[in-house]
């Protein structure tokens, strides 16, 4: 499988339930459809009649990009109680 196809499917599971929260486990919480609102402010409904619509989509108008390490307190070396090292990570993917 392509790094694009893995990419779009990373992008479709966030979009329709996963989480940092809670364990995946490949069920969405999302049934019927999802829904877009465009930069006019309609609002546009599409059922899930093609699920590589909504990959192609994801895939083409969003980016990952990194927040700020500062705000965000994270990519800093720290230890834990057991003096273990590790390191925070974080990323973000944005609407282009």
């Amino acid at each position: 499988m392509s790094l694009e196809l893995k990419f779009g499917q990373f992008l479709y599971d966030i979009t329709l339930s996963m989480n940092s929260a809670t364990k995946w486990d490949g069920r969405w919480d999302v049934d019927g459809g999802y829904i877009i609102v465009e930069e006019t402010g309609e609002i546009v409904a599409h059922p899930f009649v093609n699920e590589q619509n909504l990959r192609d989509f994801l895939l083409n108008n969003t980016k990952f990009d990194t927040p700020s390490t500062s705000r965000h307190e994270f990519g800093f070396l720290e230890f834990d109680k057991s003096g273990t090292p590790f390191i925070k990570l974080m990323a973000q993917i944005r609407f282009l």
